[in-house]
C-alpha cells in the first residue's frame, strides 16, 4: 500500500514490480489525493510492463480512517508513505507534510485496532518527527531522511575513485545485489568466525551479522564468533542464489599482501549551489579530508546559516580551509573566475525548482558551461593535463546519458536512489539499519581501492588471479571485498562501467594496477 502521489512514484512502483517478479499475483495499492483517472493515465503513460503486478488506485484523504479501510490497510504487507514535501521548499511546508505523515501513522494504527500493524516506511525531514515516528508504536516503522542519506553518498562520491556511485545504484536496486538476512535452516556450523563464513559461500558475500539482539555489524573482527541464532548479512543477486555450505568451497592461496603508503594528499573541493544538502556534504568532506585541504562553496547569495556554518566547521576543523562566495552561476565570467582546472573535484547540486525536468536543466546547462571553461583553459598537450573530477546531483534517471556526454565521471541520481531504498525497506525493513551504519561517520564503509594495495605489480604488468584470492587479500588488509572495478571498461555503461560484483570465487581476473576492488572497509587507506 502507497499513501501518497509525487515525484517519487513511478520509481518506487517500478522497484515494486522488480521485486515482485517472482509473484504469480502481486498488486500494489495507491491510496492518494489525486484524481484516480489522472493517476491511471499518469502510471499508464510512463510504466509499459507491469510484468505480474496489478496497479490499483484510490481517491481519497491518506489520513482519513474510513479511507485506510476502503484499501485495506491492515492486511497491506507492508505500507509506503510518501511525504508531500520536497527536501527543498520552504521549512514550513516540510513541517505540514511531517505532521501529516506521522497522522498517517497514527491512523494506520487505529485501522489495525490494537493488533500489530504492516511494516511502515515513510520519509520524513524533520530528525525530531523521525525520531517521533520510529517510536510511536509497538510494530515496525522506519523513517528515511533523504536530505542525509544522500549527502553523505555524494560525499564520498568526491573522494573516491570513478563507479562508486555504480555500486550503490546496483545494491539499492532489486534489478541487480541486494543484501539479505541469512541464517540456515540446519543451522551455523559449531564455532564458526566471520572469516571462516566468507568461504562458506560461493556466489554470495557475507557482509556483516545481525545479532540475535538486533545489533548490525559491518564488516565485524575476522574472529568473531557467529552464534546459533545470528543472521548473517550476504550481499547476493537474489535470495535463491544464497548457498551455505558446511565446509570450505574455496581455498585460498594468498597469504601476504605489499605494504602500501597511505596517501595524504591534500585535496580541493568546490561546491557549486546552497542546498540542503550542501551542508552536511561540507561537515562530512571535513571528517574525511587531510590536513591543508581546501572547501570552497559557490553560491548565487550568501545567507546567515552559510555564515554560521563556516563559523563551526572553522572551529571543529581548523586545518582545512574553508570559503564561501557569492557568484552568478549565469555569468560566464563569474564561472571562469573560480578556476575549475585547479580543483581535484567539483560538486554541482541540484537546487530546488519546480518540477524535476527544470532542475536537471539547470544542472545540465550549469554543468555545459564548467566543461567549456575547462576545454578552453586546459591545454590538453601538457603533460601535467588534469580534469577535475566532476559529480553532479540528477533527479531524474531519464537524463544519465545527456550527464555522460557531458563529462561527468559520477553521478547520484537522487529521486531514483532515495525511492529504490523506501522500496527495498518496504520489502526488508532492516535493510534501512543497514544503510544508516553504512552512511555513518564511524564504522565501515564503501570505497574503490587500487588493485596495488592487494597485489604487488613491481615486477609485472598484470597478473591472472581467482577472485576467492582477491577476497582473501581483502581479509589480510580487514576488508570484505565485494567485486572489481576493469579499468578498460571503466567508460562503458553497457559493462556498468568496469564494475562486477560478487563474481564466482573460481573466476580467474587478469588484474592490473590500474584496476580497482570494491571494498567494505574502516577508511580509504
Amino acid at each position: 500500500l502507497i499513501l501518497g502521489f509525487g515525484d517519487r512514484i513511478l520509481e518506487v512502483i517500478r522497484e515494486l514490480i522488480e521485486a515482485n517478479d517472482s509473484e504469480p499475483d502481486a498488486a500494489i495499492v495507491i491510496l492518494a489525493e489525486d484524481d484516480k483517472e489522472n493517476m491511471d493515465n499518469y502510471i499508464r503513460d510512463n510504466i509499459l510492463d507491469f510484468r505480474t503486478t496489478r496497479v490499483i488506485t484510490r481517491s481519497g484523504v491518506v489520513t482519513n480512517i474510513n479511507n485506510l479501510k476502503k484499501v485495506m490497510a491492515e492486511n497491506a504487507k507492508s505500507i509506503i508513505v510518501i511525504n508531500s514535501a520536497a527536501s527543498w521548499q520552504p521549512e514550513q511546508e516540510k513541517t505540514l507534510a511531517d505532521a501529516l505523515v506521522l497522522k498517517s501513522i497514527m491512523s494506520i494504527i487505529a485501522v489495525c485496532e490494537g493488533k500489530e500493524h504492516p511494516p511502515i516506511v515513510c520519509e520524513i525531514h524533520s530528525d525530531r518527527d523521525r525520531d517521533l515516528a520510529q517510536n510511536i508504536s509497538n510494530g515496525t516503522v522506519k523513517a528515511l531522511n533523504e536530505v542525509s542519506v544522500l549527502s553523505r553518498m555524494i560525499a564520498q562520491l568526491a573522494l573516491s575513485r570513478n563507479g562508486l556511485s555504480v555500486v550503490y545504484g546496483d545494491m539499492v536496486g532489486f534489478d541487480g545485489n541486494e543484501f539479505y538476512f541469512y541464517k540456515p535452516k540446519e543451522g551455523w556450523s559449531h564455532n564458526l568466525t566471520f572469516q571462516e563464513s566468507i568461504n562458506r559461500f560461493n556466489r554470495s558475500t557475507p557482509m556483516g551479522i545481525h545479532t540475535a539482539e538486533g545489533q548490525i555489524i559491518l564488516n565485524p573482527p575476522k574472529d568473531m564468533l557467529i552464534n546459533p541464532n545470528d543472521e548473517l548479512i550476504v550481499f547476493a543477486e537474489d535470495d535463491s542464489t544464497i548457498m551455505y555450505f558446511d565446509k570450505p568451497i574455496f581455498s585460498p592461496t594468498v597469504n601476504s599482501i605489499p605494504k602500501t603508503d597511505l596517501d595524504i594528499r591534500t585535496q580541493r573541493v568546490a561546491l557549486l549551489n546552497w542546498t540542503p544538502k550542501t551542508k552536511i556534504i561540507v561537515e562530512k568532506l571535513c571528517s574525511y579530508l587531510t590536513k591543508n585541504s581546501e572547501i570552497q562553496v559557490f553560491a548565487s547569495s550568501l545567507s546567515n546559516e552559510m555564515k554560521n556554518t563556516k563559523r563551526a566547521l572553522a572551529d571543529s576543523y581548523p586545518d582545512i580551509k574553508i570559503t564561501f562566495q557569492n557568484i552568478d552561476f549565469n555569468a560566464l565570467k563569474d564561472l571562469e573566475s573560480i578556476d575549475p582546472q585547479n580543483f581535484d573535484s567539483i560538486l554541482i547540486l541540484s537546487p530546488g525548482g519546480t518540477t524535476i525536468e527544470e532542475m536537471d536543466a539547470y544542472v545540465i546547462s550549469l554543468l555545459i558551461r564548467i566543461r567549456q571553461i575547462l576545454l578552453a583553459k586546459i591545454d590538453k598537450e601538457s603533460k601535467n593535463y588534469k580534469w577535475p573530477k566532476l559529480i553532479t546531483e540528477v533527479m531524474d534517471s531519464e537524463n544519465i546519458d545527456i550527464i555522460l556526454n557531458s563529462g561527468v565521471e559520477d553521478f547520484m541520481v537522487s529521486n531514483q536512489f532515495v525511492s529504490q531504498i523506501m522500496a527495498q525497506v518496504s520489502e526488508e525493513p532492516l535493510a534501512l539499519d543497514v544503510y544508516d551504519d553504512l552512511f555513518h561517520a564511524e564504522g565501515s564503509e564503501i570505497y574503490i581501492k587500487p588493485a596495488s594495495n592487494y597485489f604487488d605489480f613491481s615486477e609485472t604488468d598484470s597478473i591472472s588471479i581467482q577472485y576467492g584470492d582477491c577476497m582473501q587479500a581483502g581479509q589480510l588488509r580487514n576488508e570484505i571485498i565485494l567485486g572489481l572495478q576493469l579499468y578498460k571498461e571503466q567508460k562503458n555503461r553497457e559493462s556498468m562501467f568496469g564494475i562486477r560484483l560478487i563474481p564466482n570465487k573460481s573466476e580467474v581476473f587478469t588484474i592490473s594496477s590500474k584496476d580497482g576492488f570494491v571494498a567494505l572497509a574502516q577508511d580509504e587507506g
